[in-house]
């Protein structure tokens, strides 16, 4: 019964939640773990930089890859 038990456990936590985003990592579009970052300032918890509740961009891809310049009215 450890399948069902996994998946009602996901069902309860909000684990289990999926946004369809197109193809990419098997983590695209799912929740993020509490994973230790190594940043240029040193290694961080993810929860550390979701504690504000303000939007958070990570970049786990090449450095330069994504274009965050300013858009509009938009605040970085």
């Amino acid at each position: 019964m450890e399948e069902p038990r996994k998946r009602i456990a996901a069902e309860m936590s909000g684990l289990a939640i999926h946004y369809e985003f197109g193809e990419g990592h098997p983590l695209l579009g799912r929740r993020m773990p509490d994973l230790d970052l190594v940043t240029s300032d040193g290694s961080v918890r993810v929860f550390t930089l979701l504690q504000d509740a303000r939007p958070v961009l990570l970049n786990l891809g090449a450095p330069g890859s994504v274009d965050i310049c300013a858009r509009g009215n938009r605040r970085l």
